[in-house]
């Protein structure tokens, strides 16, 4: 139950160091300091062994409130099944044992020390006359408590989910919903015997072999449509002439939910089981929806189908419930950001297509011009994972008259004002900067932009550098992608014969660096908390990008953008490495913190408290930020005093 310090000597000794904490928490935090003086006198410091429980579930309530000093405590739940799992940790100025405070019922959890602790132990009696003496004091611990309330019913709910959904889960190995022996044919087979064995067998793709047994392509349904019946004359008649050869293949070994990511990503339906060149099994969408009884990615694979705006605002949570299924099953943060990015693609996609169709019924005609819709910042980089502000733009083609260029500008700007409205029906909030398609400044024709590209180079003001670290991670969306692709090629020369605006974007970079101490420890806020955003994903980003401008890279993913350098040697293997594992770790931090924010009805931010994480976590991100001060470092000797 732990061991009482000596009130008299020692407990004096900590006396400052937990008035500043206290002076940190809420509802303490609006005390005065005679209200705290008062409380402290009543209250006894005690310490807790490793491994000691403070209390066990379903014990009576010690009618105490425990503010933990020094250490670490881990919060346990037991379930009908006597599982027990983990449901939060407690660290330096955090508190437990609230939850029943004021009920004097039994615990609803066990608290268990991971780091010998020291605590504050507040009796009710003294807990109650505080909030009774001060009104702030009493609302703030009610709404805390109801948060704390809310989160440890979620966490219960959460465990039953977590429970159905590993009965059934995307966490099976692909062997486990492979679908085999499968169907094949050879490419020499006609079409006309090929769709005979689908119709056959029930099927909706036939596997086309070699005659050693190596796949080489597959025929699907929608080819015999598309390549054949679709065709009205000298319709082709063998497989080899339809079928597709740019196979997607997985191991038996790999989790369902990576070829989930597989046929996501190349927009297919159909992945292959291949080991050493031999057939294994093949994997549909259908299978892997039935393996899991689960109708939500059915739903977000479905998005283009939807016909409204207003239906597709409502996928945007099952996007969410996916992001939180692959968190569960372990996918990696640059899977699963892949994955969100791609299916807000298909969401802009889809409301550009309806916004096209809403502009020829109110008499806008069809495009004026061939166009291209882009995405900056997260979405340019592949990188989302919530939905965060808009940046996008349009490129739009240019005419041979100044006076259809402004027709298609009008066209376009109105194209933008919709397409804008229907992301920010989808919960994408508009820019405050203004950073939107809506406005001239960010839709022009391909020479305007370029045109402006070369401004912000040659006039190198701090409205300049902040508009060129949005737009340099654009990248095409809708449309022509061959406009995206000349307007790239074009800041690729220019970026590569102007040394001094690589110097303006690192200076403004270094302007702020990683908060590291002396000794190499993340220095956080007063409360304790770190922005992971500002100190250190944005100065990962900004430096990689920078080393990839002087290389003539044009990738946009951060994550690809170092496998570029490393082919190039500005990174050798380990420092390419330290760096992707850096902000896999930066990543994956920011998408459970965006989850858990979701999870308590909070707005979603960047800020995390590393106290709070798990020794393992804490570890992690602590050579994150090293890794990103390292990264900042290389690019002072190399850029700024390499100049």
């Amino acid at each position: 139950m732990g061991e009482n310090i000596n009130k008299s000597s020692t407990i004096d000794s900590y006396k400052s160091y937990t008035f500043n904490i206290l002076s940190h928490v809420t509802p303490f935090n609006y005390l005065e300091k005679s209200q705290l003086e008062e409380l402290y006198s009543q209250c006894e410091i005690k310490t807790f062994p490793v491994g000691d429980f403070i209390f066990k579930q379903g014990e009576r309530s010690h009618q105490s409130l425990y503010i933990i000093l020094e250490g670490r405590a881990r919060i346990l739940m037991e379930d009908e099944k006597e599982s027990i799992k983990t449901a939060g940790e407690r660290a330096v100025a955090d508190f437990f044992g609230e939850t029943v405070l004021l009920t004097g019922e039994n615990y609803p959890a066990s608290v268990t020390v991971l780091e010998k602790m020291v605590c504050l132990v507040i009796p009710r009696t003294v807990f109650e006359k505080m909030l009774s003496f001060n009104q702030q004091a009493s609302e703030s611990f009610t709404r805390l408590l109801l948060v704390r309330l809310k989160e440890m019913y979620y966490q219960i709910g959460e465990q039953k989910k977590r429970d159905i959904l590993y009965e059934e889960p995307l966490h099976k190995k692909v062997e486990q919903v492979m679908i085999s022996p499968v169907i094949t044919c050879l490419p020499g087979q006609t079409i006309k015997r090929t769709a005979q064995q689908m119709s056959r067998n029930g099927i909706t793709s036939v596997v086309v072999v070699a005659p050693n047994g190596k796949p080489v392509g597959i025929v699907t349904d929608k080819d015999l449509v598309a390549k054949v019946l679709a065709e009205e004359a000298d319709a082709p008649r063998y497989v080899f002439q339809i079928m597709s050869r740019n196979l997607k293949t997985v191991k038996s070994s790999d989790f369902a939910y990576q070829a989930f990511l597989v046929m996501v990503k190349h927009h297919i339906n159909h992945v292959i089981i291949e080991e050493k060149g031999q057939l294994q099994g093949i994997v549909t969408m259908k299978d892997l929806i039935k393996s899991r009884d689960w109708g939500t990615l059915s739903a977000v694979n479905s998005i283009e189908n939807h016909r409204d705006i207003e239906s597709l605002a409502e996928t945007m949570e099952e996007i969410d419930q996916v992001q939180h299924a692959l968190l569960l099953e372990r996918a990696y943060a640059r899977e699963i950001s892949e994955l969100v990015t791609e299916f807000y693609d298909r969401v802009t996609r889809k409301i550009l297509s309806l916004t096209e169709e809403q502009m020829q019924e109110e008499g806008w005609g069809k495009p004026p011009a061939g166009y291209c819709w882009i995405s900056m910042g997260s979405s340019g980089r592949r990188e989302q994972y919530s939905r965060t502000d808009q940046d996008n733009g349009i490129i739009f083609e240019a005419s041979d008259t100044k006076e259809k260029d402004e027709a298609a500008r009008s066209y376009f700007l109105k194209l933008g004002e919709k397409t804008v409205k229907g992301l920010e029906t989808c919960g994408f909030r508009r820019c405050l900067g203004g950073v939107m398609a809506e406005n001239s400044a960010w839709c022009k024709t391909l020479p305007e932009w370029k045109d402006t590209v070369h401004d912000w180079i040659n006039r190198l003001d701090p409205d300049h550098i902040r508009n060129m670290t949005i737009f340099l991670d654009f990248r095409c969306v809708y449309g022509r992608e061959d406009l995206g692709q000349l307007l790239r090629d074009e800041v690729s020369r220019a970026f590569k014969n102007s040394p001094d605006t690589l110097y303006f974007l690192a200076k403004d970079d270094l302007q702020h660096r990683v908060p590291l101490n002396f000794f190499r420890q993340i220095i956080t806020e007063k409360d304790g908390k770190i922005n992971l955003k500002s100190t250190a994903t944005v100065h990962l980003i900004d430096c990689v990008r920078i080393f990839c401008l002087r290389e003539g890279i044009k990738e946009t993913s951060t994550f690809q953008r170092i496998n570029q350098l490393q082919k190039k040697n500005v990174f050798n293997q380990d420092l390419a490495d330290t760096i992707k594992e850096a902000f896999e770790t930066l990543l994956m931090l920011r998408i459970k913190n965006y989850l858990a924010c979701l999870k308590q009805g909070r707005e979603p931010d960047n800020y995390i408290y590393p106290a709070r994480l798990s020794k393992k976590e804490r570890t992690r991100l602590k050579k994150a930020m090293q890794a990103t001060n390292w990264l900042q470092t290389l690019v002072s000797q190399n850029i700024v005093m390499g100049l």
